[in-house]
């Protein structure tokens, strides 16, 4: 484990030019196993999500702390300022930091008004851990005129706010909920308006319809339940 994340990090410090990396997170917490075969290795996205029913990788029994351990050495080496972890519940979280030397800073985790996460959201403030949300939008892969930015009742939310759009309701809420939102975009003007969106400043009022409409319309859009069908966060329940 230690050896393949020294690789990993090197080769991506030599890829984006730099001599260390600001974060690095766990993406899920199950190890599977690397790709050999070579249309395996060019198709990493397929390969590496598991799926009982396409094919992909097969999980492998190596424990989190293991990977952990390879981390914070990769922080002890200098090739890494600070670790985190992704897609995480609060057991997972608890149980890591009952074991390592350095505690992840940041839980990296989808949230929007169809899954906000509240429970997990405010353990991981307990213990000074940031919470990064992706999937801000609520939008599933790329159908981006399914996301909750064009959702009608989200729209009218941010209309009655005065708000120029449900994008930047969205993106408002999350971040006065105190998350770290981690949207994209190539557009000038929309970096731009990200880039703007206050921290706070949402009234109570709008808020709680909000809420209400998280109450009404519960969707998680990155589910896997080849390895992970009943725990949260990785259901909206």
């Amino acid at each position: 484990v230690l050896f393949r994340s020294v690789a990993s990090a090197k080769l991506t410090t030599e890829q984006l030019k730099c001599d260390y990396l600001d974060l690095l997170l766990i993406h899920w917490p199950v190890a599977w196993e690397n790709p050999t075969k070579a249309e395996d290795i060019a198709n990493q996205t397929e390969f590496f999500f598991v799926d009982p029913a396409t094919g992909g990788s097969k999980v492998v029994n190596i424990p989190i702390i293991d990977t952990w351990k390879a981390m914070e050495a990769l922080v002890d080496e200098g090739l890494v300022k600070d670790i985190g972890v992704s897609n995480f519940t609060i057991e997972e979280v608890d149980s890591l930091l009952t074991q390592c030397r350095y505690k992840p800073v940041a839980n990296q985790v989808e949230v929007h008004p169809g899954v906000p996460n509240d429970e997990l959201r405010q353990y991981c403030q307990s213990k000074d851990i940031v919470m990064m949300s992706y999937k801000p939008y609520g939008i599933d892969g790329t159908n981006i005129d399914g996301g909750l930015l064009h959702n009608k009742e989200i729209k009218a939310i941010a209309e009655a706010a005065g708000l120029p759009s449900g994008a930047h309701l969205l993106l408002q809420w999350n971040c006065q909920k105190g998350n770290v939102a981690l949207c994209k975009s190539t557009t000038a003007e929309r970096i731009k308006m990200n880039a703007d969106v206050p921290a706070c400043g949402l009234s109570d009022e709008v808020m709680e319809k909000v809420a209400a409409f998280s109450k009404a319309n519960k969707k998680r859009l990155s589910n896997p339940v080849s390895f992970r069908a009943t725990k949260g966060p990785f259901l909206a329940d």
